[in-house]
């Protein structure tokens, strides 16, 4: 896996470092350096390519002072790089450099002079040990990373070419225009293409494929059916053809890789942005890598997950808090909102009270690729919690009363501490203002992943030395957390039925009752991880985890972990109702 990629002397870089994530969105502003980070992953994908066949040679004269010991020289013709400018400022008397960290502590250092005559890669095993024979590398020495070519037009007419070329031009920037070849040279991974493809566009199949078209029977054909409609693939529009390109790309490369894409938004509609999320996370690659202008791609992950880019500073790193990230696309011009015209088309809209839309995305995914159309076309507005559901309850009849009863509103709230008392008075006033209100039986929506053995299967996946942690370990810690919160629990409670009785009841009185409130929930069947305070378990449970295992996790990452069989009913029959539009 990469760790980190610094830029020296490297286009618009000085002496930048960019640190990456398992999981890492590269964000910006136009001009941020984006495109250049991705460039110079490109160029770290062909030296990575070449390194176990290569052929070492001293360092050349024109590294003299800057560099000691054995590499290899690159060429960067099927990338279609432009050796212009590529010294920051025009400082063509310094070569640029980058260097590439490896979660192993191995090295790629990579030097780029005036011309394509001048290129260096030398690889190390640690910082200082240079690798002089192919003898010292092994297939995970020096990691792969598979850069995503540029997505372009299907050619009409795409003739057979010899198999050296497809291979030669596989990752470059020419790749679009043998799409048909690569196909039909791969068919392990065209099988899994063509599943894919109809997975993730519903009502679409590759109908035919064949090699024998035109005059000199030398030409492909490749018919898609969507629906009634069926016609050869470069007939189709162009966000068809960029998820057509972009699936087969995440088809055919290996899941040890690190790939990257590169504003794969610019074709794609919001939706398909946030379902690409969620494909790429299905295929669980080494790593994976997206620059992005998309609200929707980054809505979808974790904040720590997200790198906002800037060359001016020393170093890119994951954000440290959300604001950061609202900061940065504000400064991108991307603060909009596509609510409103699913609103229109759909008739719904969702209220949640804060993250919820995140988890139940995922829920959606794992339920299928219809169910998850169906989810993403639902308009969903936060209402930044319980205290502004009066806004709902407003908006609700407002949409009601203007629509002729065609918009239909729903509202999604916590359990929190709530009163039996108190949850019949919400679904009363909901009800008057035709308003479908569900309220979570768990205290909030993290509390339904605190699963034993979805944890313990994520800590496994992420720790070193090929740890297996056991579910039964992860329970004890469950329990645990639940016996230091226990107390808590109660003084909450507590404290929701001293406002709620007033002075009817001591708050010795009100003590003792939240106790027996909590005892006769636990004798219903409900745990008291369901009741304490979701993400205060799941940080604890994090913490204890990186001090036991070294791994760390959150709420969302726990979610992408678990499987559909995994999430509690009350979950998925929540996204069953609402995409069914089926309320009391």
């Amino acid at each position: 896996m990469l760790r980190s990629l610094t830029l020296s002397n490297f286009r618009g870089f000085v002496d930048h470092r960019v640190d990456f994530e398992k999981e890492t969105i590269l964000i910006g502003r136009n001009n941020a350096g984006k495109t250049t980070v991705v460039e110079a992953l490109r160029v770290l994908s062909v030296c990575q390519a070449r390194v176990q066949s290569t052929s070492f040679i001293p360092r050349p004269s024109w590294l003299e002072g800057h560099c000691e010991g054995a590499g290899f020289r690159l060429s960067f013709e099927t990338i279609d790089f432009d050796f212009n400018n590529v010294q920051h400022g025009y400082d063509k008397t310094t070569p640029a450099y980058i260097k590439a960290k490896l979660s192993n502590n191995n090295e790629i250092h990579i030097y780029i002079g005036k011309d394509s005559s001048e290129t260096f890669c030398q690889v190390r095993k640690g910082q200082r040990h240079v690798v002089h024979d192919r003898s010292e590398i092994s297939t995970k020495t020096f990691g792969i990373t598979k850069v995503m070519p540029p997505v372009g037009s299907l050619l009409p007419h795409e003739k057979i070419i010899a198999k050296q070329r497809v291979n030669r031009y596989l990752d470059g920037y020419l790749a679009y225009r043998h799409l048909r070849n690569q196909l039909w040279e791969r068919p392990a991974e065209y099988r899994k293409f063509k599943d894919l493809l109809a997975e993730t566009w519903p009502g679409l199949i590759i109908q035919h494929f064949e090699n024998d078209h035109g005059d000199e029977r030398n030409e492909y054909s490749l018919l898609i059916r969507e629906g009634r409609f069926t016609s050869e693939i470069s007939w189709h529009g162009h966000g068809l053809q960029a998820w057509i390109q972009t699936i087969w790309f995440l088809s055919r490369v290996d899941k040890a890789s690190t790939i990257v894409l590169d504003e794969p938004d610019v074709y794609l509609h919001a939706d398909l942005q946030r379902k690409l999320i969620k494909v790429i996370e299905g295929f669980d690659f080494n790593q994976s890598i997206i620059a992005t202008h998309s609200p929707e791609i980054i809505s979808d992950v974790p904040f720590q997950n997200v790198i906002v880019v800037q060359k001016r500073e020393k170093i890119s790193r994951p954000a440290s808090k959300a604001s950061e990230i609202q900061q940065s696309l504000r400064q991108m011009g991307s603060i909009h909102s596509i609510q409103l015209s699913k609103l229109a088309d759909k008739g719904l809209v969702l209220f949640v009270e804060g993250d919820d839309k995140s988890y139940l995305t995922d829920v959606a995914f794992k339920m299928g690729a219809q169910m998850f159309d169906r989810f993403s076309d639902i308009a969903i507005q936060e209402t930044k919690g319980k205290g502004n559901w009066q806004q709902a309850l407003g908006a609700a009849d407002a949409l009601r009363k203007i629509s002729n009863g065609d918009i239909q509103a729903a509202l999604l709230l916590d359990g929190d501490y709530m009163l039996a008392e108190e949850r019949a008075a919400f679904y009363e006033k909901a009800a008057a203002a035709s308003l479908d209100l569900t309220i979570w039986e768990r205290k909030e929506i993290e509390n339904y992943f605190i699963n034993p053995t979805v944890i313990a299967r994520l800590i496994s996946q992420n720790a070193s030395d090929d740890l297996e942690v056991d579910r039964l370990d992860i329970a004890s810690l469950i329990e645990e957390t639940e016996k230091e919160l226990q107390q808590d629990l109660t003084l909450s409670y507590s404290d929701v039925m001293q406002k709620f009785y007033g002075k009817r009841y001591e708050p010795k009185t009100c003590f003792k009752m939240a106790k027996d409130h909590i005892d006769a929930k636990i004798s219903s069947g409900q745990n008291l991880s369901d009741m304490i305070d979701g993400k205060e378990i799941i940080s604890s449970l994090s913490r204890k985890s990186k001090s036991l295992y070294g791994v760390s996790f959150n709420a969302l990452s726990v979610c992408k972990e678990t499987r559909l069989s995994e999430f509690p009913n009350e979950l998925t029959n929540f996204i069953g109702k609402i995409c069914a539009k089926k309320f009391r």
